[in-house]
């Protein structure tokens, strides 16, 4: 399938690092596997994961982007070098996409947006970048209260025809 022939995406922000090496079954959904979540953050964080790679095995014309730059410090302040889209990434590679192997090759990582803002900008773009236009739909994945959010900063971006879902 040619990267032209995409219409969407489905981006999903992340709001937390999960830790290299502890992105498995067995470890994702552990918060000591994470930084940044709130306690008992991490297996919501995972299941936003499993519902975007679902989301976007169901649309054949979507790429599915994680967003998230390296946000996080540790546990002395140190900067982790780690975005919360890798993280997220390998969370998706090393649960077989849940199912759904094919998103793979769908699969982008924006890893520069800092905010809810920057996180449907920079998916857009990244979109755009891929493929040569801009997404026609865009739909985010992530924690509800956030959908206004998310919904005003569609507003901003004048290419998007039916806003952020």
């Amino acid at each position: 399938m040619k990267i032209a022939t995409f219409d969407m995406t489905v981006f999903g922000p992340q709001h937390g690092v999960a830790k290299e090496g502890l992105t498995g079954p067995r470890t994702a959904r552990l918060d000591s596997s994470w930084v940044g979540p709130f306690p008992g953050e991490a297996t919501r964080l995972c299941d936003h994961i499993r519902r975007a790679i679902e989301i976007a095995s169901a649309y054949p014309s979507a790429l599915l982007i994680f967003s998230g730059a390296d946000t996080q410090t540790g546990e002395k302040g140190e900067v982790l070098g780690r975005s919360e889209a890798i993280g997220a990434f390998e969370i998706a590679r090393d649960h077989n996409w849940f199912g759904h192997p094919e998103v793979a090759e769908r699969c982008h990582c924006d890893i520069e947006s800092r905010d809810s803002a920057q996180n449907a900008a920079f998916s857009a773009f990244l979109f755009r970048h891929l493929t040569g236009a801009f997404p026609k739909r865009m739909i985010g994945v992530g924690w509800s209260f956030k959908g206004t959010r998310y919904s005003t900063c569609a507003a901003g971006l004048p290419f998007l025809e039916n806003g952020i879902e």
